[in-house]
């Protein structure tokens, strides 16, 4: 008389398990949306200018261009600045009516060690307009040292990024 093999039986059950149609199951479906914006286009129209500045006598003076009011602010020492200083200033061509996100940051400071230019303030448009216009302006603060070499200093550079949030 022959004897099933042990594992048989088991091996039965797991077939008929694997072959039991399912208890439960669910399928859903969801949109999907996406919103295409205008490709953000940006040009300089004026770049910074700090004026004519005579350094202080020792130590070193700072020199504040506001991108709210667009004044020069001179901080305490012996320093002086004349002639006209200006913003930073940047057309943006984007969305209309969209929200956008300004950064700034000098890449390239002056040559010059006496010279250097931080705290960078952006000013101006945090929205574009209906016609998808914006006018982005930047400030930022001059660092003078006593011994700055008299000359006109144009290597300095500013990179400013403009995202939509």
């Amino acid at each position: 008389m022959r004897h099933p093999a042990p594992h048989s039986a088991a091996l039965a059950a797991g077939v008929a398990i694997l072959l039991a149609p399912a208890a439960q199951a669910a399928t859903g479906a969801a949109p999907v949306h996406v919103t295409i914006v205008q490709p953000l286009q940006m040009s300089t129209t004026q770049v910074m200018e700090f004026g004519t500045i005579a350094p202080p006598s020792e130590g070193t003076q700072t020199f504040r261009l506001d991108a709210l009011s667009a004044t020069l602010e001179p901080g305490p020492g012996t320093g002086t600045a004349s002639g006209e200083a200006f913003l930073a200033e940047f057309a943006v061509t984007g969305d209309p009516d969209r929200a956008l996100d300004v950064q700034a940051e000098v890449t390239q400071d002056f040559a010059d060690p006496a010279l250097s230019l931080g705290n960078l303030q952006v000013g101006g448009a945090d929205a574009f307009d209906s016609g998808g216009q914006a006018t982005v302006r930047i400030g930022g603060t001059l660092s003078v040292a006593a011994g700055a070499t008299p000359a006109t200093h144009g290597d300095a550079v500013i990179t400013v990024t403009v995202n939509y949030p």
